[in-house]
């Protein structure tokens, strides 16, 4: 076994001076949903692809998925070029999962304040991260001055698109999610709550929003119980960190699983070498949900997986912190979707 996100060496086959190199195509990486013919390959070149315990043959249409295993042989230098190229590209999030950034606004659920709310903190965010383009789709509109205020935030970077005749706002996300290059969707608590399983369908990150305001936003912190999952988003951390100016808190508590906090730390001081990125290890004897729900000024970073669709009422009781996921949700939360296979 090894680190997903680290490199492995052949040690008994070929020279043996690091001119076979194994990568893991992390969550976030600018070669994951890339087409091999795409990669421009010089004095290295893609042998082989492992995806599910299945062996891949390179072909140019072959798309690359995160969590593959490619085999790499080259120029041993050129490859750690290579190596830092895949995991080291900070400030390209929402990419891989889409190009933009997307936001559904319900006037006949949502008050004037909350609107303004909603599309200050897309507003931001598009701002912020390298997203190509902002996305406000309006349903149930209503004549009135938020209306107006809205349609004058379309410009070129931001589309404003106002439905008049669709009021599901399930059917408008799944809609919307599968005709547009959407790599971010952000929305409201109440919203997520009752569209988990629509959010869910799209595979895409969702930006939750807070009460405090995102101005307020200075620490990422990650909490999960799954080193798995945490090693699958963790490029997609880094980089949402890098590019909001958000500290990096890892708290480790896992009391049916103790064994597995060590793996992670080491994962996260990897790449904190990697990236460039101080992290700040923090290990915990109680579960520090009821330490930080007070806390105004965190984004916390879960994996999107099926736990987050368990019924609140059911997980209660759970010392799993992705199902405990309501117990912050007054705070900024980033949903990443991870891969299951």
């Amino acid at each position: 076994d090894h680190l997903p996100n680290m490199p492995i060496m052949a040690q008994n086959i070929g020279l043996g001076i690091g001119e076979i190199m194994e990568v893991s195509i992390p969550v976030g990486s600018s070669y994951a949903y890339r087409h091999l013919a795409s990669i421009e390959q010089s004095k290295w070149k893609i042998a082989a692809v492992y995806r599910a315990n299945s062996l891949l043959l390179p072909r140019p249409t072959l798309m690359l998925l995160p969590n593959d295993l490619i085999l790499l042989v080259g120029d041993p230098k050129v490859l750690q070029s290579v190596f830092r190229s895949i995991k080291r590209e900070l400030g390209q999030f929402p990419s891989p999962f889409g190009s933009s950034i997307y936001c559904l606004v319900d006037m006949l659920e949502m008050n004037d304040k909350e609107m303004e709310s909603l599309l200050n903190d897309a507003l931001l965010l598009h701002s912020k991260l390298n997203s190509n383009k902002l996305h406000i789709k309006v349903i149930h509109p209503t004549y009135c001055k938020s209306l107006d205020k809205i349609k004058s935030y379309h410009s070129t970077h931001i589309n404003v698109m106002i439905d008049y005749y669709e009021t599901n706002p399930r059917k408008v996300l799944r809609a919307d999610t599968e005709t547009m290059d959407i790599g971010l969707i952000v929305t409201m608590n109440r919203f997520f709550q009752h569209n988990r399983k629509a959010l869910y369908k799209t595979k895409l990150p969702v930006f939750k929003m807070g009460k405090r305001g995102f101005s307020s936003l200075n620490q990422g912190v990650v909490l999960s119980n799954d080193a798995h999952e945490i090693e699958q988003e963790s490029s997609v951390i880094f980089d949402v960190a890098t590019q909001l100016a958000l500290e990096i808190k890892l708290y480790t508590y896992n009391p049916d699983h103790p064994e597995a906090k060590n793996s992670l730390i080491e994962h996260f001081e990897n790449l904190s070498k990697i990236f460039g990125r101080e992290v700040d290890m923090i290990q915990s004897e109680k579960n520090p949900l009821f330490k930080l729900k007070n806390r105004d000024n965190i984004l916390q970073f879960l994996p999107f997986s099926h736990k987050i669709l368990e019924s609140n009422m059911l997980s209660i009781f759970s010392t799993d912190m992705d199902k405990l996921h309501f117990k912050l949700a007054d705070n900024y939360q980033l949903f990443i979707p991870v891969n299951t296979n």
